[in-house]
């Protein structure tokens, strides 16, 4: 039996203040979060601090660990999302040239207004349902768990 890859992808409620961030990409319209898909090589925090920078030139401190999604994509592949919780520590916004459109900062209650349509793809909006939960997990499980890696065989 072949094995099957998982693709593997990183996420991150940015928070200033009591405001977080989320993008609108050039060729999908509708909320997201910044972040995306780890490289060969990678942990999911490396890949996570690296696709923030690349999106929108911000350094985050990773601090918690807010929902994993086990889904198949648009293409019918395996995929594993991790959406974690990070501070903003430095960066003036700077939308990646060609991929993001557009940022906003938004509160606790905008974010709680918006509904699943005003998001590129539905998993964006679970996420933002269970950030606003309040219930983030300890950045630790993910060394427990033994899934820091780019792709996992199944």
């Amino acid at each position: 039996m072949a094995a099957t890859l998982i693709r593997t992808k990183a996420y991150c409620f940015i928070v200033k203040g009591e405001a977080v961030l989320l993008t609108e990409d050039e060729r999908s319209p509708g909320w997201k979060l910044p972040g995306g898909g780890l490289k060969k090589g990678e942990t999911i925090c490396q890949g996570l601090l690296r696709e923030v920078v690349e999106e929108v030139n911000f350094v985050v401190q990773p601090t918690g660990l807010v929902q994993i999604q086990e889904y198949k994509n648009k293409k019918d592949k395996p995929t594993l999302r991790f959406y974690f919780v990070g501070q903003w520590q430095s960066g003036d916004l700077k939308l990646a040239i060609g991929e993001v459109k557009k940022a906003k900062w938004f509160s606790r209650l905008e974010l709680a207004s918006l509904k699943q349509e005003d998001f590129w793809y539905e998993p964006y909006y679970q996420a933002v349902q269970a950030y606003l939960q309040g219930v983030y997990y300890p950045l630790d499980l993910l060394k427990e768990l033994n899934i820091n890696k780019e792709e996992d065989e199944i």
